[in-house]
């Protein structure tokens, strides 16, 4: 497989603390400071990103889900009593 061609640039502002400590552990890794950076913000983009889109329940939690998804709505006056009132936003 082809590698993909990094046609953009992400720039970012940090400390001389910061900057020490990414480059000492792109170091470790025998990284060099890009791709370390590169890697660490895709992994934890991902990661958050998968956390607002994947969900995963166990058997009993799904059945349970399901469920709910598949029973009637549950009547709540207090909508129904909003509604019938005027907008404030109406002239």
């Amino acid at each position: 497989m082809k590698p993909s061609l990094k046609d953009r640039r992400l720039a970012m502002r940090v400390t001389s603390t910061q900057e020490e400590a990414i480059k000492t552990a792109a170091a470790t890794l025998g990284q060099s400071v890009s791709d370390f950076s590169v890697q660490a913000v895709l992994a934890r983009a991902n990661e958050l990103l998968a956390d607002q889109r994947i969900f995963e329940l166990d058997a009993s939690a799904w059945e349970e889900f399901t469920a709910r998804l598949d029973a009637p709505p549950t009547p709540i006056s207090e909508l129904h009593e909003l509604a019938r009132k005027a907008s404030p936003f109406s002239s």
